[in-house]
């Protein structure tokens, strides 16, 4: 037996990895892995792939990961989303998803969970979930549990060992939040860096972010449990620890709640304000009927009391029974259950559908055999007519797929034209690449709908939102559709026999009160733009004085410029073009410059339209791969040093700047971004000295880069030349006479010179523009130090305090300040606030026995 595991984002790792110990310590057969290439979540957009690290952290099994999972030849895959068009030909698919609710996208009665059907099982967690899918889902649904609990529930660790390893007292009750990542439903954007002010210092708090959370939230808390004794950030610990080792839960809108709350601990929920803008937000979905499992709140000045009443009452029966639906299981047996449950799929005979072929295209046979005959029985067509061939289709199975176009299909074709007929319909239409007004409909609205989403994947394109949707049609000839078997075995032919009965078809399906549609989910791709013989020809135009030049000038009219399918014609590509997108980002600009490099390796201007886009993306190690592909191109090398000294590497980024032949230059704009750069790294580098005649020429070419004056002022103040300095900031000013960088300098001057008052409305007008510019405020603090006016900067550190609450730092310098204002009690307050966190912090007990000599 050869078992896949296909993880489409680095979080179904955990998930999954029960499942993989289980069949490894049992040694059920061989074990494979695929995915995407590793891409960082954003704000709003969760990351894709796995990093080779996690795997291994989580699955010490040395696994193979496959490039093209197709050559493994897997009888079994497992997955933890919907990611079936990624999996088809791929062996039985086994989904057991990846959490408690679904935020409308999997646990739903909507006609999104029709997709589902593309699988051979779903393992759900409990009954709810089961009840929630079977109006739509026809395949076996199984309560198995969630097996990534299953150590917490056969064999939990001890609570104490969890907290001493995060560094955090056992004595202490402990708090853990765990939030979703979706900006309008997550407590972040609310909770900012304000833990320790809602939750006090005698309380544990453990910090578990969802695996999807951008970067920029992890680093933030990061930052706070580095300066915390109470406050823990684990990112790679399992979440089943935390779970143990918390007393109570601060969630939002995640699945962990329902997790958590099987341990029958207390929950509370946070109703973001944003909470109904969020695109699939209905208040009818599992994720909120149940939500009376635990407290909910919109306030965080609510939370304080919130505690104290959830650790003093006892969990409710009701909020234990809602627990009990949700995690069905509880001994620890859910990875063998999901195994058994698969291999007793995997045993079973295949549906009772027909896919009929009815062409003459060999080729396109076999890839259509290659990709349907572990799911459907193939027949091809013999001799004799279209209606012949219909009724000997029908007297072997249940539906028929009658395909009678060389054309390429999207993944799991016949299935969805199957969740069709499962409802009322009798016969459905694929749409089709014609230039009907429902074909060019249909593609604004997936142009509306990418730009909503901002992800251009195939998974969004074929899955999301469309899943169920039709349009009912009362005649069409199409070569193409889905019908069930009764219709035809039920049709008495009135017409002549080279009528292909579409006449009487229609005409029954009309008596008997039902329907075809034309299901807008189910798309066909042309290959070849042959003549119509026909009309409404699929794959390709009715406009028969079309040429072949103007048909390929057309491509942006077919459904298939989409999706880039290959051409199955081709003997190089023997595989489905859907699986040939494992090893690309999601990224749908990245994979077109990077085709339009694969097809012209050596035009520098296509790699360099890459490599901007990769620097514009902060993806800098690609960068330099594709730099090092035209060290000729002055661009490429100028945007190499710029990632070089992105990523801290001062002497790299020199050194690729230097590589450049700046004789050869003739854009002078080019020129002068590349001796503003070098000069900047010389700077960097303690050379400043000869970053003179480079920044003074880039001035020269282009008087209006502010850049170029301010690099050469700080080099002239580097080596103490005021003077020159002064000049070269002024010399910039009549550029911009408000650039922060330039009244910084002429600050840092004035400062220098022993002018103070000068400095300070140098720098206040800087704070005036921009009130957290530190240099500004620390420019500033120096001067009333001098001065004695420290009213000036009261306000600007007051404003830095509020919105950066954290900052035990600022807090002192403004509790300093209060004090030499002679402001003893609001010195008082902010010193205290600082012990109160941090006890030995330097000076701050020494600053409070000042403080209260002086009250």
């Amino acid at each position: 037996m050869k078992f896949l595991f296909f993880f489409e984002r680095e979080m179904h790792i955990p998930v999954l990895k029960n499942v993989i110990r289980y069949i490894h310590e049992n040694k059920l057969g061989e074990i494979g892995v695929t995915g995407f290439i590793y891409t960082k979540s954003s704000p709003g957009i969760p990351g894709r792939g796995f990093r080779r690290e996690i795997l291994d952290f989580h699955c010490p099994y040395n696994l193979k990961v496959w490039s093209n999972p197709a050559d493994f030849k897997p009888d079994i895959t497992f997955t933890a989303d919907f990611s079936y068009h990624f999996l088809e030909g791929l062996g039985k698919i086994v989904n057991i998803g990846h959490g408690t609710i679904s935020k409308g996208w999997f646990f739903s009665e909507k006609k999104i969970s029709l997709r589902e059907n593309c699988a051979d099982l779903i393992c759900v967690p409990g009954e709810i979930h089961k009840e929630f899918l079977s109006k739509n889902v026809k395949i076996p649904i199984e309560v198995t549990g969630m097996p990534k609990l299953d150590d917490m529930f056969s064999s939990p660790k001890n609570r104490n060992d969890i907290l001493k390893e995060l560094q955090l007292n056992p004595a202490n009750k402990t708090i853990l939040i765990a939030p979703t990542f979706n900006n309008e439903l997550s407590l972040i954007p609310y909770l900012g860096s304000d833990i320790e002010k809602y939750i006090p210092s005698y309380l544990n708090v453990i910090i578990k972010l969802h695996g999807a959370a951008p970067e920029e939230w992890r680093e933030k808390y990061k930052k706070i449990a580095d300066k915390s004794k109470n406050i823990a950030y684990t990112e790679n610990g399992a979440l089943t620890d935390c779970f143990i080792a918390a007393d109570l839960m601060i969630s939002d809108v995640s699945s962990v709640i329902y997790e958590f709350a099987s341990l029958e601990k207390p929950v509370l929920l946070f109703d973001s304000p944003d909470q109904k803008l969020y695109q699939n937000y209905d208040p009818d979905s599992i994720e909120y009927v149940y939500r009376n499992i635990g407290k909910t709140f919109n306030d965080f000045a609510k939370l304080p009391e919130l505690l104290f009443n959830a650790f003093l009452n006892p969990v409710s029966d009701a909020a234990k029974e809602i627990g009990r639906k949700f995690i069905g299981v509880r001994d620890g047996s859910s990875a063998q259950k999901i195994v058994n449950k698969a291999l007793k799929i995997y045993k079973e005979a295949k549906t009772q559908d027909i896919v009929l072929l009815d062409f003459e295209n060999d080729a396109i046979k076999k890839e259509l055999k290659k990709r349907f005959s572990s799911k459907f029985k193939i027949i091809e067509s013999k001799n004799g007519n279209f209606a012949d061939n219909l009724k000997k289709s029908a007297e072997k199975g249940k539906n028929i797929h009658y395909i009678g176009e060389a054309v390429n299909l999207t993944p799991f074709y016949p299935i969805w034209m199957n969740n069709h007929l499962n409802g009322n319909n009798v016969l459905c239409f694929p749409l089709t690449c014609d230039k009907s007004r429902l074909y060019q409909d249909n593609i604004s609205f997936h142009v509306k709908f990418n730009s909503e989403m901002t992800d251009l994947s195939k998974s969004i394109q074929i899955t999301y939102g469309m899943c169920g949707e039709e349009e009912e049609t009362d005649f069409l000839r199409r070569r193409i559709f889905s019908i069930k078997s009764e219709v035809i075995l039920n049709l008495k032919s009135e017409e002549k026999e080279e009528n292909p009965v579409w006449h009487d078809i229609f005409k029954s399906i009309n008596k008997a009160g039902m329907k075809a549609v034309i299901a807008k989910d189910a798309y066909v791709y042309p290959l070849k733009n042959n003549t119509p013989d026909y009309d409404c020809l699929i794959g390709g135009w009715k406009d028969e004085k079309n040429t072949d030049k103007e048909k390929k000038n057309n491509k942006s009219l077919t459904v298939a410029s989409l999706f880039n399918p290959v051409n199955p014609d081709s003997e190089e590509d023997q595989n489905p073009w859907y699986l040939k997108n494992f090893n690309r980002t999601s990224e749908n600009d990245e994979n077109s410059l990077k085709q339009a490099v694969e097809e012209e390796p050596f035009n520098t201007e296509n790699i360099l339209k890459l490599i901007r886009f990769y620097y514009e993306n902060d993806n800098y190690e690609m960068v330099d791969v594709y730099a090092d592909m035209i060290t000729e191109s002055p661009e490429a090398e100028l945007l190499a040093s710029r990632s070089a000294e992105k990523q801290d590497l001062p002497d790299e980024a020199l050194e690729k700047i230097s590589r450049i032949d700046t004789l050869k230059i003739l854009d002078k704009n080019l020129l002068s971004d590349i001796l503003i750069q070098k000069g900047r790294l010389l700077i960097k580098n303690q050379r400043s000295s000869e970053s003179f005649p480079l920044l003074e020429e880039a001035i020269e070419l282009t008087p209006e880069k502010i850049e170029a004056y301010i690099n050469l002022g700080s080099a002239y103040l580097i080596n103490n030349d005021l003077n020159k300095a002064h000049h070269i900031f002024e010399q910039g000013r009549k550029q911009d006479k408000s650039n922060v960088g330039l009244l910084n300098g002429l600050g840092i001057i004035k400062q220098n010179q022993g002018f103070y008052a000068e400095a300070s409305e140098l720098y206040l007008q800087i704070l005036g523009m921009d009130p957290e510019n530190l240099n500004a405020l620390q420019g500033l603090l120096g001067c009333v130090y001098q001065t004695g006016h420290f009213i000036k900067i009261i306000p600007y550190l007051e404003n830095y305090k509020r919105r950066h609450p954290e900052n035990t730092e600022m807090c002192f310098v403004l509790s300093g300040v209060y004090f030499e204002a002679g402001d003893y009690q609001n010195s008082l307050d902010c010193v205290n606030s600082i012990l109160t966190f941090t006890p030995d912090f330097p000076g701050a007990e020494e600053l409070k026995n000042k403080i209260m000599s002086k009250i």
